[in-house]
């Protein structure tokens, strides 16, 4: 429900749209994701998916990417902590002044 509603306001919006991935710091340990830095393009992706063949939101709008571990909000040195800095923002960018 969260989603819908930001893809709401992505249609109901002009700006182009910028989707950033995050990990903690915790090395990924997976056969699928190399590092942090795939797995946390691999989040802004899976979002970028569901606002496209969910939401239906045109896809010339978006561009994503992911931060690894290099952007925290928290320290990672609690698991609370480390499951706030495992995120997705969805950024709207700023309109070209005419």
């Amino acid at each position: 429900s969260v989603l819908n509603s930001i893809a709401k306001a992505i249609d109901e919006s002009a700006n182009d749209i910028l989707i950033m991935g995050h990990t903690d710091s915790t090395p990924i340990k997976s056969g699928r994701y190399p590092s942090n830095w795939e797995l946390s393009n691999y989040r802004g992706l899976a979002v970028l998916n569901y606002f496209i063949k969910e939401a239906k939101v045109n896809p010339q709008r978006f561009a994503v990417g992911g931060y690894g571990f290099s952007r925290p909000l928290k320290s990672n040195d609690t698991v609370d902590n480390k499951s706030t800095n495992r995120r997705v923002e969805i950024i709207f960018q700023p309109l070209e002044e005419s």
